[in-house]
């Protein structure tokens, strides 16, 4: 099997995304599998730390593109679900999809000539051309601190996506909740995060999250507070739902605690088998591209712009697609046109 080429079209590195976390992560299984894969960044000029020093995943230039193009490689660009159009007009695209389409915004259809690969079997299901699935975990066990004595008075809540997209939530209990940020002035650094939920004795969830993931790790029962926007759970069938209560009622919530100790070993077998699914999706890949066109030239951006283009995309498809109100909101919680 002859080495393929890949771009990952992301933003900088983000700990607290989950979504972004993992297409630094698939850059560094590619290349640690004998292929070629380079990180196309979208940012703008200012981030000094685009990428995890951790990871094999070298930053394409304009030069490097140029190289590869004129040894006559095409490469196989990777966007996810949330981006507009195919803005490096690659000849080969695989459309990663990380939640269910149109979840986050933007279009639920994409080109027959894309390759659709799910990030869970869920999202597979969910979507009518899609009959692969790739869960690349993305949770670092190493990163996560030891569990603490748990407080029995400390109970955290999180809805990060849900208040830019639905509005304030309505607290399900009357337990005193600490809310954990995801953006805005009020967001903690990563380490306070992973800290309070090492201690903490349960943490209410509105929306598909990899918080949830990093609390059961930590020994911490995670509740989600049923609503329209939760949806179905992404990865039930690859992490299975130990250690988390999808109801309100305290007995659900005692018996997704008595099962906590089993959600690490689950993880750890989805770590397991992301190396499987991994290899047969080069191999496929290997096929797939054999007859497709070739590309002559493929301009990226360049980190030195000044204005975030990539969210400038991103604002127009939400407000064709989600409508003003919603994307103001959407703009109002998570930024998407700041410049940095």
């Amino acid at each position: 099997m002859s080495k393929q080429l890949f771009y990952i079209y992301t933003p900088a590195i983000r700990l607290n995304s989950a979504g972004i976390r993992v297409l630094h992560y698939l850059c560094n299984a590619l290349n640690q599998n004998d292929q070629e894969a380079w990180l196309v960044l979208h940012n703008p000029k200012g981030n000094l730390h685009p990428i995890d020093a951790e990871l094999n995943t070298p930053i394409l230039s304009q030069e490097k593109v140029n190289e590869h193009l004129a040894e006559g490689r095409t490469p196989t660009v990777v966007y996810s679900e949330t981006v507009p159009g195919n803005p490096l007009k690659a000849k080969r695209v695989i459309r990663y999809l990380l939640h269910f389409p149109g979840a986050l915004g933007g279009t639920k259809k994409f080109p027959d000539s894309e390759w659709l690969i799910a990030y869970s079997k869920k999202i597979m299901d969910s979507v009518n051309n899609c009959t692969q699935s790739l869960f690349l975990p993305a949770i670092k066990i190493s990163e996560l601190p030891s569990i603490q004595t748990k407080d029995p008075n400390l109970h955290l809540m999180y809805a990060g996506k849900y208040r830019a997209f639905v509005g304030e939530p309505q607290k399900p209990t009357n337990l005193d909740l600490v809310e954990i940020h995801r953006d805005g002035p009020q967001r903690q650094p990563r380490s306070e995060v992973l800290n309070l939920l090492s201690k903490a004795s349960s943490i209410y969830v509105w929306e598909n999250s990899s918080i949830s993931t990093e609390a059961v790790l930590l020994g911490t029962v995670c509740i989600f507070v049923p609503n329209p926007f939760l949806g179905e759970l992404i990865a039930d069938y690859e992490l299975g739902t130990d250690g988390i209560s999808l109801s309100l009622e305290q007995s659900e919530i005692d018996k997704a605690r008595e099962s906590l100790p089993n959600a690490r070993l689950k993880y750890l077998e989805a770590q397991r088998n992301f190396e499987n699914q991994l290899n047969v999706i080069i191999k496929q890949h290997e096929i797939w591209a054999e007859n497709l066109p070739t590309q002559s030239s493929m301009k990226i951006p360049v980190i030195s712009y000044t204005i975030n283009r990539h969210r400038i995309r991103l604002f127009f498809s939400m407000l064709k697609h989600e409508g003003i109100r919603k994307t103001f909101r959407v703009v109002k919680e998570f930024g998407y046109l700041r410049l940095k």
